[in-house]
């Protein structure tokens, strides 16, 4: 569920908008009738990361740390400057 509130409401309220978000509600905060914030839920890791769990699943090229070539650099360093 959506819920739209003013700034003031939403300054007003925040401990209750809170409590909402918490039960898995959307609050929308708008001002002037825009949109300009939304408070939503954060997702929850279900479990720690396990360190190393990628291990031997992924191949690193042999020149992944080599110099980037001459164009593809230039392209970072002057982005305007199509070549």
């Amino acid at each position: 569920m959506i819920t739209y509130v003013t700034l003031p409401e939403a300054t007003a309220n925040i401990a209750q908008l809170l409590d909402r978000v918490l039960q898995g509600e959307e609050i929308i905060i708008a001002e002037a009738g825009q949109p300009i914030a939304r408070i939503t839920p954060t997702q929850r890791q279900s479990q720690p990361r396990v360190p190393g769990q990628y291990a031997g699943k992924l191949t690193i090229p042999t020149d992944f740390n080599d110099p980037l070539p001459e164009d593809i650099l230039n392209g970072f360093l002057n982005p305007a400057d199509p070549q």
